[in-house]
């Protein structure tokens, strides 16, 4: 019995490379639904599509939204006027944490608008909070739940919520009107693959035992491993199907690829929703016998 064991340096970076596709960029009813209108009693829509600015981020959201009190700023670094974080103005921002928004955004007739209870340290009398949920179509995501102004109130991102978080009950308005607010972001995971070189076993008829890989496997990640065996080093090379496992996990290799001295091996990395956090593959370890 023999171990092969290979070192493989992979790219940690899967998830970045995705996010930079989607910066700079706005987000907001790619589809062109509709779907961009939050809700308050005293001022009405909010519009998060008019101006093509607003855009959600893996860790914050950018630009800013439209209503008749005039602009909602989401982000002190993407103002109608530029970047104004600095000292006097403060550095204030809406956070994303895997969907989970929080922190301030700015109208300059009501002042700040908080996304999270803990904002103002309310969630012991009203637990109020934006989220941002994948559709589960593979394509969108909704903004779910409330933010709250000192002067306006309640703002609903959904006609699902509550009318008012603070009674018990769901008084559901989509039977009057279906606004909500659609994105692409935290929708889909990206995924990337690396494929072996040939390996040589040395041995005519080698029988594979199994295969397994060592590293780092995150919340909401994946990790999927094919092999591929022939008699010759040219091929022709046919991948088993994929088996997505976890580290130090045996995978049996096929029994219509024993006996074939040359073997290859394709590894697939899965990043999250969020394209924030993706496996590390540090080594492969293939295990045959004579």
């Amino acid at each position: 019995m023999k171990n092969i064991f290979l070192t493989v340096l992979i790219v940690s970076s899967l998830a970045s490379i995705a996010l930079a596709d989607l910066s700079g960029r706005h987000n907001i009813d790619t589809n062109n639904k509709d779907y961009h209108w939050v809700w308050n009693d005293l001022i009405g829509w909010i519009n998060f599509h008019a101006n093509d600015t607003v855009e959600v981020r893996s860790d914050e959201l950018r630009g800013w939204a439209d209503s008749q009190i005039g602009e909602i700023v989401l982000n002190c670094a993407t103002t109608p006027i530029g970047d104004i974080c600095d000292d006097s103005n403060g550095h204030f921002r809406v956070e994303n944490y895997q969907g989970e928004l929080s922190g301030w955004a700015w109208n300059d007739t009501v002042g700040w608008i908080s996304f999270d209870c803990d904002d103002i340290d309310a969630c012991n009398i009203s637990p109020y909070r934006v989220s941002i949920e994948p559709a589960g179509d593979g394509d969108n995501s909704f903004f779910k739940g409330w933010a709250w102004s000192e002067i306006i109130g309640w703002i609903s991102f959904h006609c699902e919520n509550d009318h008012d978080p603070d009674e018990d009950g769901v008084q559901s308005a989509c039977n009057f009107d279906t606004y909500k607010v659609q994105t692409g972001a935290g929708s889909k995971s990206s995924s990337g693959s690396l494929t072996s070189n040939v390996i040589d076993t040395g041995i005519t008829k080698p029988h594979y035992n199994y295969i397994l890989w060592q590293g780092e496997i995150k919340t909401d990640t994946s990790v999927s491993i094919q092999t591929a065996t022939a008699d010759s080093e040219t091929g022709p090379w046919t991948f088993s199907v994929a088996t997505q496992s976890s580290p130090g996990q045996q995978i049996n290799i096929p029994d219509n690829q024993q006996n074939k001295r040359y073997i290859k091996y394709k590894i697939i990395l899965g990043s999250d929703n969020w394209l924030e956090k993706t496996p590390i593959i540090r080594d492969i370890i293939i295990n045959w016998s004579p």
